[in-house]
């Protein structure tokens, strides 16, 4: 049966289809009554056998008292209706599109109704009777049996009772979205900015109490998308950093006596670490109403560190050691990967940003850079907003991510890894310099 015979967008495997019995089906003896052919197929679906009872699979039509008990029992919301074409043909009613029947020796009548499972394509039963019966199934069955919760049961039932369909119409009172002034939009604005955690219901609140605003959630919620203020993650920033510090850091960074503002002298270096975990998609798509379900290891297993050193023309060199990084193997890529790379003061790369990690502060390697003539800038504590190369790692993970299954799957994990960091472009790279203030 093909899938453009689904109406309601909630089928995903049962669907209901109306149409009118055949008359055809029977036998019409000589005295003029009417004599019904017997049901060919009288299976039935259940926990046990080849039907089990699973959402968005059958289809099948049927007329009248069919359609009263499906409404009665308030199942419209699980079994939508599919109407067939109204014209009658000589094998009955039949679909828009009606594939090949799936058994070619069957040389009787089309008859309805007729449920259909569209997962092996047959018929799994034609007798009104017994498809009747399976809609007057207990509650707790009919959940089981189209794998739904009794909550939507429930509340499928409540919203019939009260408005005679499954389907809650829209709500009046939404109307048109409220204006507000701009002296209220402004106060909104100031609130954001100073908590922009504040919800929509606290926000609506104040505007009632404060400025004799009444205005629906969903109007507030437009208002404020129109306004550009727009619902985002945050950035939880340390409340122990020092501002001072900071203003200080970024002064420096920004003097014209000392730096040209093209960001060319910076190189940064950082750590990222990665585990099977890192691998784990973290957004996924499913039906409404159900979890999006992703099977995955809990066990971190084996960890890697990736130490990159990163200029305004990307990764200029990585290291990805197995464990965590110390402060032998930090040293050893400095020198080893990284002074290479580098020049003395004031030439182009000549100035390594650090972290206050402490295997970054150490007097060997202190020493070792003075010798090369590179200059050191140590960030202020608390301030990765400050280090262009912890947005790159952002970006390789969910490179990481996106990948994970051929990374999970190569013979040399290290060699996959490093080849990943190629994701990160000169483009990129310059656009984070540019957003830690590097560039002005």
């Amino acid at each position: 049966m093909p899938e453009a015979q689904v109406v309601n967008a909630f089928a995903h495997r049962i669907h209901y289809t109306l149409g009118n019995r055949h008359k055809s089906a029977g036998v019409w003896p000589t005295y003029g009554s009417f004599k019904c052919v017997a049901s060919t197929f009288r299976r039935v679906i259940g926990a046990e056998g080849q039907f089990t009872p699973e959402k968005a699979i059958y289809t099948f039509p049927w007329v009248t008292r069919t359609l009263i008990v499906c409404k009665i029992k308030g199942l419209e919301q699980i079994i939508p209706l599919t109407v067939v074409l109204p014209h009658l043909g000589e094998h009955g009613w039949p679909f828009c599109n009606v594939d090949e029947f799936p058994d070619p020796e069957y040389a009787s009548r089309f008859t309805v109704p007729l449920l259909w499972d569209k997962k092996f394509s047959t018929v799994v039963n034609n007798e009104s009777s017994e498809i009747i019966r399976m809609f007057t199934a207990s509650p707790e069955d009919i959940r089981y049996a189209f794998n739904v919760s009794s909550r939507s049961l429930y509340r499928w039932r409540a919203i019939f009772e009260e408005f005679g369909t499954v389907t809650k119409p829209s709500s009046p009172l939404r109307g048109h979205d409220r204006i507000i002034s701009l002296g209220v939009l402004d106060a909104a604005k100031e609130i954001f900015f100073h908590d922009p955690s504040v919800m929509l219901d606290e926000l609506q609140w104040h505007l009632a109490i404060h400025h004799d605003v009444a205005i629906s959630i969903s109007a507030l919620q437009a208002t404020l998308v129109r306004a550009g203020l727009t619902c985002k993650m945050m950035q939880k920033i340390a409340k122990e950093r020092n501002e001072a510090g900071r203003d200080d850091y970024k002064a420096c960074v920004r003097d014209p006596d000392t730096f040209s503002g093209t960001g060319l002298k910076f190189v940064t270096v950082d750590e990222s670490s990665k585990d099977k975990r890192a691998l784990a998609r973290h957004y996924g798509r499913s039906l409404i109403g159900q979890p999006a379900v992703y099977s995955h290891q809990f066990v971190r297993d084996d960890r890697y560190t990736l130490t990159a050193a990163m200029s305004v023309r990307g990764y200029i060199a990585m290291r990805i050691v197995e464990g965590s990084m110390d402060a032998f193997e930090f040293f050893d890529f400095i020198v080893e990967d990284v002074i290479p790379e580098m020049n003395p003061y004031p030439d182009v790369q000549s100035v390594l940003v650090l972290d206050n990690c402490r295997i970054h502060h150490t007097d060997l390697l202190q020493e070792v850079l003075n010798e090369n003539g590179i200059m050191i800038l140590y960030l202020p504590p608390y301030s990765p907003d400050l280090n262009p190369i912890e947005e790159s790692f952002l970006t390789w993970k969910a490179y990481l991510r996106r990948h994970g299954e051929v990374i999970h799957e190569a013979d040399d994990p290290i060699a996959a890894l490093l080849e990943s960091t190629l994701c990160i472009t000169p483009e990129m790279a310059e656009g984070w310099f540019r957003h830690a203030g590097y560039i002005w």
